[in-house]
């Protein structure tokens, strides 16, 4: 989906709710703009459609936009700390306007927590090359582990999960 289209497709509230966000740290808010073109156009180049389902790649898709997220905004802040919290706060905004269901939501969750861990222990508070960032985040979803109810415990906090297989296109 587009970013025009996405804006469009939100009611009163939800406009509300992320001008509040952009009036509260503008430069993070275009960070994240630019942080999910390039998200969605890397995960288009790698995946095609597939990374709309519930599989791998859409395990990657996630934990990917939360380190694009952070990488950008770093542009912006010296502290990772900083760009982590943003990360959470407007990706769970996405998750709560966007609602799937129960274990698709949790699946989410999820990719996007372990995708920003995983930037913080891997990175640090440097902002790495795209394609070392990009090769690193594919090895994370290639040992992805499928889910099949909403409780992930904790032996699977640092792994993506995903729910259906990758089918080919």
């Amino acid at each position: 989906m587009k970013l025009s289209e996405l804006i469009r497709s939100l009611d009163f509230s939800q406009l509300l709710s992320l001008n509040k966000y952009f009036l509260s740290n503008p430069l993070f808010f275009i960070a994240t703009i630019t942080a999910t073109k390039s998200c969605m156009l890397i995960c288009n180049d790698q995946f095609g459609d597939t990374h709309h389902q519930n599989n791998q790649a859409n395990a990657f898709r996630h934990a990917f936009w939360n380190a694009m997220i952070i990488r950008q905004c770093l542009k912006y802040t010296s502290k990772v700390e900083n760009a982590m919290s943003w990360s959470k706060k407007i990706t769970d905004w996405h998750e709560e306007f966007s609602p799937n269901e129960r274990l698709a939501r949790v699946m989410d969750l999820h990719n996007n927590a372990v995708g920003r861990t995983f930037y913080l222990n891997t990175f640090g508070n440097s902002r790495p090359e795209l394609s070392e960032m990009t090769i690193s985040y594919r090895k994370l979803a290639d040992h992805s582990i499928q889910i099949y109810s909403s409780s992930i415990g904790d032996d699977l906090s640092d792994s993506l999960v995903y729910i259906e297989q990758l089918k080919s296109e």
